[in-house]
């Protein structure tokens, strides 16, 4: 259970992946119907499922940065994400609307599968933020990994300060001028 903990953040971002990449082939196919209006089949169909990709990689994206900047503790950064990510699952909430009114108009089964997928994305999105930056305010009471291991070896290398004899700035002179008359003769 400890191994599978451990990998938490690795899961998150695979489900919110897996999310991502079912909403892009809905929306891929929703594009494509309004654009065939406009276009061949086979340009609405690029067209479309480019312009599904590109939102669904903006949402990506997103929270990539935002799970670094929380980790970072740049709460700006984050906060201008987290506002950007929901955002766009307003715009996605919309679009899920119009999906389902498409596919089938009596009943609202797609419209929110469509929703629930949209909230899943985010929340994974904000759990991963949370796991991230708790582990970077936590680690003094877990065992040190990664970051922390070599923060850990700078310190152990780094000399005591009382160990250290303070110089003057020029020669390397020491500070307590008794010795200096030593030095000189």
């Amino acid at each position: 259970m400890n191994q599978l903990s451990s990998k938490a953040s690795l899961f998150l971002l695979i489900s919110s992946i897996g999310s991502f990449l079912v909403l892009i082939v809905f929306k891929a196919e929703y594009y494509h119907t309004i654009f065939l209006l406009r276009f061949y089949d086979s340009l609405a169909w690029v067209v479309g499922g480019s312009i599904a990709f590109l939102v669904e990689f903006v949402r990506f994206s997103l929270m990539i940065s935002s799970a670094y900047d929380a980790k970072r503790s740049k709460w700006l950064g984050f906060m201008l994400g987290l506002g950007g990510s929901i955002a766009l699952v307003v715009y996605e909430f919309y679009l899920c609307g119009e999906v389902g009114a498409i596919w089938d108009k009596e009943s609202l089964v797609y419209t929110n599968i469509l929703k629930f997928l949209v909230s899943v994305g985010l929340l994974l999105e904000l759990r991963l933020c949370l796991l991230i930056s708790g582990k970077s305010s936590n680690s003094s009471s877990s065992s040190p990994s990664g970051n922390d291991q070599e923060e850990k070896a700078t310190k152990d290398k780094a000399p005591d300060k009382a160990k250290i004899i303070n110089l003057f700035p020029f020669n390397g002179l020491p500070q307590d001028k008794s010795n200096l008359n030593s030095i000189g003769s």
